[in-house]
């Protein structure tokens, strides 16, 4: 189920479209199945048109990059884009329903999605980690600062 026009849907009609969307259910038999994918399960793999893309980047280190860059996602920040958009206030929880729009070869089109699973796994304790180790690599380096003799730089 999706929707098609002219102009960007408004917020009314994306919501007419979350609210159909819902009412059909899902589209494909293994839904959540992507939590612990790589690699994709069997039963997604049986639908038949699932592909399962896997990627990182690493953006920083420290608990201030893995905030701002949770905060980002948070808020659909991957979405806001001239041709692509979810609305930022769209809470990402279980259950809740996602109007995606893009603009394709002129026109726009709303796809309701719907969350099935947030997972952040271990992310916050490795970024407290990461700084932690940062903080001991800097102090570390700054006693062998104080232990090395004052060069004479003379008169």
């Amino acid at each position: 189920m999706f929707f098609v026009s002219f102009t960007k849907p408004t917020k009314i009609q994306q919501e007419a479209v979350c609210k159909k969307g819902s009412s059909l259910g899902f589209n494909f038999s293994s839904a959540g199945s992507s939590l612990d994918a790589p690699p994709l399960p069997a039963a997604a793999k049986n639908d038949g048109w699932w592909n399962c893309d896997h990627e990182r980047i690493k953006v920083g280190y420290g608990k201030k990059t893995y905030e701002a860059t949770k905060d980002l996602l948070d808020s659909w920040g991957q979405f806001q884009l001239p041709w692509a958009q979810v609305d930022s206030a769209t809470p990402i929880v279980p259950g809740s329903n996602v109007c995606v729009t893009a603009k394709v070869f002129g026109l726009w089109t709303a796809v309701p999605l719907q969350i099935v699973y947030k997972h952040e796994g271990r992310w916050q304790r490795d970024a407290e980690q990461g700084q932690q180790q940062q903080q001991q690599q800097q102090q570390q380096c700054r006693q062998q600062q104080a232990q090395q003799p004052q060069k004479d730089t003379g008169p």
